[in-house]
């Protein structure tokens, strides 16, 4: 767990402990109201506490169907590029001394990188074959029939509408990432808030008493200063008249 996460889930559990701690002490709500913590505001933390906890945690249902669904894109769109890489493979030893139907066929040209471009070629290549009568004959005899195209424009129509989903999908990731970024920072504002009220209230008289609402305290003791790195132990020198404690070589 990083350090990020875990900073995250102590204020969530931290300030959920303070302010329901805070609504069940009569005491604690009479002297935090004085300080603008009356019952009703208190409620409306917790609620918002509640909010950002169930946001946080939907968090790596959203990643998990995110990563799901990548993967089932992937696979598609590599199962119909492998297709008809194979078939341009093909087509072009068929063909190669046939350069008309070589260019007709555009098979003379680059495959696109990107994915977009990558859909937009093979949906033109199998379109140009289903509307040219002569060249859907040309190739048939390789194995690219007439329900072989339109199995293949099918499956590639799908990926183009994946595609327009994975986009709507990342977009509404990256909105529910915002909207529980921002309602998590309300929250620790207002936990930030009620934590000064609290130590305000209780820390002279009994600081023992705030750990019960979520706020760790320091433990009274001794309190051991740290050396600095350029400070150097003073040199126990023996009093005059008193052998050294080194021995001499």
């Amino acid at each position: 767990m990083s350090n990020s996460i875990k900073k995250k889930l102590d204020i969530l559990q931290n300030s959920k402990q303070g302010f329901e701690n805070s609504l069940s002490n009569e005491t604690v709500l009479g002297k935090v109201s004085n300080l603008g913590f009356n019952r009703e505001r208190l409620e409306k933390d917790l609620v918002l506490n509640q909010n950002a906890d169930k946001l946080f945690r939907s968090k790596g249902q959203k990643t998990s169907t995110k990563l799901s669904l990548n993967f089932q894109f992937s696979k598609k769109l590599r199962e119909n590029t492998d297709n008809f890489i194979t078939y341009r493979k093909i087509l072009r030893k068929a063909f190669w001394q046939d350069p008309v139907t070589i260019v007709e066929l555009q098979l003379n040209t680059d495959f696109s990188r990107t994915i977009p471009g990558k859909i937009e070629k093979m949906k033109e290549f199998y379109e140009m074959i289903l509307n040219k009568e002569h060249l859907l004959e040309k190739v048939n005899v390789y194995g690219l029939t007439k329900e072989k195209i339109d199995s293949e424009l099918k499956s590639i129509n799908e990926i183009e509408k994946d595609a327009l989903e994975k986009g709507l999908v990342k977009m509404e990731n990256e909105k529910a990432t915002q909207d529980r970024d921002k309602i998590f920072q309300e929250l620790v504002n207002e936990w930030g808030l009620y934590r000064e009220v609290l130590k305000a209230c209780f820390y002279k008289e009994d600081p023992q008493f705030l750990e019960g609402f979520g706020i760790r305290v320091p433990t009274a003791g001794f309190y051991q200063r740290k050396k600095k790195k350029d400070e150097t132990p003073p040199v126990n020198n023996p009093p005059a008249g008193e052998p050294s404690s080194k021995e001499e070589p």
